[in-house]
């Protein structure tokens, strides 16, 4: 019976103890993905292809709103172009 309660003890702090860090953790993926989020609005505001590059993976599918379909190659070679609206990398 000791053992029993001391097993559920020992569970039971455990828990509590990786349920306390929860939040922290958390906290921390929210601020990642904002940093993310405010990396990729700036990459696009300003067209940098480079920094799309660095932050989309090589698996990378976008589908624009027209229903065109393009790799990360083709999505950061458009990104690149000369204004809005610019669909001159697309094939």
């Amino acid at each position: 019976m000791r053992r029993r309660f001391a097993a559920v003890f020992v569970l039971t702090s455990a828990l509590l103890a990786s349920a306390q860090s929860l939040p922290q953790d958390a906290a921390t993926e929210k601020s990642k993905l904002i940093a993310f989020e405010n990396a990729w609005n700036q990459s696009l505001i300003h067209r940098d292809g480079e920094a799309l590059n660095r932050l989309v993976a090589d698996t990378f599918v976008y589908t624009d709103w027209d229903g065109t379909v393009m790799n990360k190659a083709k999505f950061t070679r458009q990104q690149q172009g000369s204004g809005p609206g610019d669909h001159s990398a697309r094939e």
